[in-house]
């Protein structure tokens, strides 16, 4: 019997071990380590529960077969010691092949006596050769089923979605941005967008397969379920261990595997109710006039200044520093295209690609601030003759940067576990790049003479940006370097020593240095997990450049919250 490795989470049991645990065949040491398992896997108590199923349909149409279907025997059973004395005392002298051979003419001479019996045995082989044949319906073969079903079309198919939660409910196409008609649209809308990022569960395209499955493939502990319905239909049911969907459900039409409906249970106790209706309009079609007694929302109209409003009294810096606290306070610093500049007197807030929704937040951030004008645009042409330009081929990793790679999927156990070992740390990498833009962006924004002119509370605001944004950063990087010891510990590679670091006293030109390190950082941190090409440094060196990045951040949070 192959062993159980409990230190691997993704070995499941075979049926070999499967089939000596059910009969009792395993001793007290080797069924413990198989309990410990089926007690945590799923998958594993499924199967098992599946082939005991299947043993004992197995037993029954056997007992049917053999007691009920066949008829008694024609006669009483003879004395057969009598007989074969007989036939001893008659074939005694003849050949072995004689006696063969007179064995079978008899055997076939009657064939009322073997034949029933014969047909039964076939027929029991059959029914269980096909009950160990026949796969069991799983929910995950369904929705690789539905994925791979979806991505075979040339071009999606675009369906009309509603989204029912309560008595809120919006209609939308499917794999596109939502803009909201009426006041009442864009409560709704944003009622449930919330719900679906808390969930991490796909708001553009809410009922597909591909967004269901790639939900339930997050879960670490999940039990899925699968039923029929009379339509033609398969249902599934995912029951999650953690996260805020407790469970949700997605039906899957069986003929082109489309999702019909859904349902999503929040641990907050809403639910949300996805049901298609049918495919969407195609471009250039009328579309079905909604009236409403609510004035049109127009998300992505000018908000321009109030009749009669003077333009910005404040000074320039300062009033600048508002908009941009306003933002912070709503996340709208942190890579999104958004530019303030100053035109006929007013700050004109512009934006270019942001999704209607976010259209929607900043303007009502910003509406009670005077004299600040918003204007949103769609990309220009300029970003469709960069994506016509040729590809440039990815270059291939270099051999030291391989070997680093596979002596850490080794030790991870595989790669599959190497590349979500490389996914973890890279979007963990994004995001502290996204806070080290954002300081680099405050300092070009307020240089040191421009900060002079700002009030006491201005400064104090402008310091609490910088707190804010290196306590975020800070707690990124402390998660990185976790990750880097406990992989410098498995590899038993000692971290280098700790050199002396330069810490700036202008937390402008200290933002300028932190930046430029923690670019060094990414860039050598891509080549090691395999995202981006060049030579790569050993995981100390990484490890190096991280710990000394903490040091100058932990001293610049230190200055920014005295400064406070």
């Amino acid at each position: 019997m192959s062993s159980l490795d409990t230190r691997n989470p993704n070995h499941h049991l075979d049926d070999e071990q499967l089939l000596r645990y059910a009969d009792g065949e395993l001793t007290p040491r080797e069924a413990e380590p198989v309990e410990r398992h089926l007690a945590a896997c799923w998958q594993c108590r499924t199967q098992l529960d599946e082939l005991t199923q299947t043993i004992g349909n197995c037993v029954r149409y056997r007992k049917t077969i053999f007691d009920d279907c066949f008829p008694s025997p024609p006669a009483p059973w003879c004395d057969i010691r009598s007989r074969m004395a007989e036939a001893d005392g008659t074939l005694g002298s003849s050949s072995f092949v004689s006696r063969l051979w007179s064995g079978m003419k008899q055997f076939a001479a009657t064939p009322r006596q073997w034949a029933p019996a014969m047909a039964a045995l076939v027929l029991a082989a059959f029914v269980i050769n096909e009950f160990r044949d026949t796969p069991t319906v799983s929910a995950a073969v369904l929705l690789d089923r539905a994925v791979s079903a979806a991505a075979s079309q040339p071009v999606a198919k675009q369906r009309k979605v509603r989204m029912r939660m309560g008595n809120r409910s919006i209609t939308r196409i499917s794999g596109q941005g939502y803009a909201p008609v009426t006041q009442a649209d864009w409560e709704s809308a944003s009622a449930l967008q919330a719900l679906f990022v808390k969930a991490n569960y796909s708001w553009d395209n809410p009922l597909s397969a591909t967004s269901y499955h790639a939900w339930r493939n997050q879960l670490a502990v999940k039990e899925d379920s699968v039923t029929q319905p009379d339509n033609g239909s398969y249902v599934i049911r995912t029951v999650a261990g953690s996260g805020e969907l407790s469970s949700a459900s997605i039906e899957l039409d069986a003929a082109d595997w489309h999702a019909a409906r859904g349902t999503l249970e929040f641990r907050s106790s809403e639910t949300v109710e996805l049901t298609d209706l049918g495919e969407a309009a195609p471009a250039g079609t009328a579309a079905i006039t909604k009236t409403s007694p609510l004035t049109p929302y127009t998300p992505q109209a000018t908000q321009a200044p109030a009749a009669g409003l003077a333009p910005a009294t404040l000074p320039e810096a300062a009033a600048e520093l508002r908009i941009v606290a306003s933002l912070s306070r709503m996340g709208a610093d942190l890579g999104e295209p958004i530019e303030i500049s100053r035109k006929d007197g007013h700050l004109l807030v512009t934006g270019i690609g942001i999704a209607p929704q976010r259209q929607i937040q900043i303007q009502q951030e910003l509406a009670s601030q005077p004299g600040v004008v918003v204007q949103f645009s769609e990309p220009g042409t300029g970003a469709a003759g960069l994506a016509d330009s040729p590809a440039v081929s990815p270059q291939a990793p270099s051999a030291e940067a391989r070997a680093w790679q596979t002596q850490i999927a080794n030790y991870l156990g595989g790669r599959n576990n190497f590349d979500q070992f490389s996914d973890q740390n890279l979007l963990l990498m994004d995001a502290a790049m996204s806070r080290v833009h954002a300081l680099r962006r405050l300092a070009e924004r307020f240089p040191a003479a421009r900060e002079t002119g700002l009030s006491a509370d201005d400064r104090k605001t402008l310091s609490g940006l910088r707190a804010t944004h290196a306590a975020a950063l800070l707690e990124k990087l402390d998660v990185l370097d976790q990750h880097m010891t406990q992989l410098l510990t498995g590899l038993s590679i000692p971290a280098e020593a700790p050199a002396a670091v330069q810490v700036l006293s202008e937390w402008q030109a200290a933002s300028q240095d932190i930046f430029f390190h923690a670019r060094t950082l990414e860039k050598n941190m891509g080549i090691l997990l395999g995202s981006a090409a060049g030579e790569a440094t050993s995981p100390a060196q990484i490890h190096f450049l991280l710990r000394q990045l903490r040091t100058k951040l932990s001293a610049y949070e230190t200055a920014a919250n005295t400064a406070q």
